[in-house]
């Protein structure tokens, strides 16, 4: 009697054993969004070109950029100032991470575009020469794409705030527009898993 009372508490044994891992795969795996705090695109020579909106949206867990503009001049050749800076908490004690004044911008548009997450944005369809009415929506960042680029491995990254600045010019370096982006990452786990019984 003593053997099969044995057999059935290593039995319930093993089966809470099973239910408990397999309600440990339950939790995802950490999430990494972004949260921007500040974006704004300026026109600084409206002659060519004009900033109708400039705002981000929040739809559940992923926030979006969205901008509307008019380039009144085709531009063939676009330059532009590009600035990185990491701070500490509430954009405190920032550091400049990197900074790159690049010439030529037109073919390294994807380039330079590598850490956005391009899934749901139209952002692709930005081409030069560059002239008329553009509406790019839902460009967000991707956060482990993000941390690889500006980050050392070792460094947590998603634990600091950062600021983009970026300055484009026309040609003969005529200033056009700037635009400002602060933001910072949070980490969450996603609910979306439903427990199992």
């Amino acid at each position: 009697m003593n053997f099969i009372y044995l057999i059935f508490i290593y039995l319930y044994t093993i089966f809470i054993l099973i239910h408990l891992i397999d309600s440990l795969n339950i939790l995802s795996s950490l999430k990494r969004e972004v949260r921007f705090t500040v974006f704004e695109v300026i026109s600084v020579n409206q002659t060519i070109a004009t900033v109708k909106e400039a705002i981000f949206k929040q739809y559940y867990d992923k926030q979006s950029i969205f901008v509307s503009a008019i380039v009144h001049e085709s531009i063939s050749k676009l330059e532009a100032t590009f600035a990185v800076s990491k701070c500490k908490m509430h954009y405190i004690d920032c550091v400049n991470v990197v900074s790159y004044n690049i010439h030529d911008v037109c073919p390294k548009i994807k380039f330079l575009t590598q850490f956005s997450d391009t899934k749901t944005s139209n952002s692709n369809s930005v081409k030069c020469p560059i002239f008329g009415n553009y509406d790019i929506k839902n460009i967000t960042l991707d956060a482990e794409k993000f941390g690889t680029v500006f980050s050392f491995p070792t460094e947590k990254w998603w634990e600091n705030y950062w600021k983009f600045k970026v300055i484009l010019f026309a040609e003969d370096r005529i200033e056009f527009a700037r635009t400002t982006l602060n933001f910072y990452f949070i980490e969450f786990r996603s609910r979306n898993n439903q427990q199992k019984i």
